[in-house]
């Protein structure tokens, strides 16, 4: 169900929340619901949260890190740590959202790549992007 998100490779903001209606109804609406109503969160806590994790999962999608963006200071998932996970490569890794980094260090499935390593494989993947494209031109 979840892997229709995963069809996005580039980042983008709103590809935070491309999905399939089953998993929008099922993970986002009655999942959410019932996490807020066990929580015990009063509306205006609910109300609080909710703004900002849709915020934050905006942001974590959107390709951009930029230094000065709080949402980016609430731990170590920013857009840098999220974006692995929807590589082809890092895809077994980084599973985390908004604030819950701890279950992939307790699973031991934060990515172990080297920045260089990750610079690599980000740069691979644009020249084979580059070589499908040229490719499609040419039929």
């Amino acid at each position: 169900m979840h892997a229709h998100h995963h069809k996005i490779y580039i980042p983008y903001a709103f590809g935070a929340f491309y999905n399939t209606l089953t998993e929008a109804f099922l993970l986002d609406t009655i999942g959410t619901t019932l996490s807020l109503m066990l929580s015990g969160l009063t509306i205006r806590q609910t109300i609080c949260f909710s703004t900002i994790s849709v915020l934050k999962g905006v942001d974590d999608h959107c390709g951009y890190r930029l230094p000065w963006d709080p949402l980016q200071w609430l731990g170590e998932q920013d857009t840098r740590f999220h974006d692995v996970h929807h590589q082809a490569w890092g895809i077994k890794s980084n599973y985390s959202q908004l604030y819950t980094t701890f279950w992939d260090h307790i699973c031991g499935t934060v990515c172990d790549k080297s920045e260089e390593e990750i610079a690599r494989l980000y740069e691979k993947g644009k020249v084979m992007a580059r070589e499908r494209a040229v490719a499609g031109k040419e039929e």
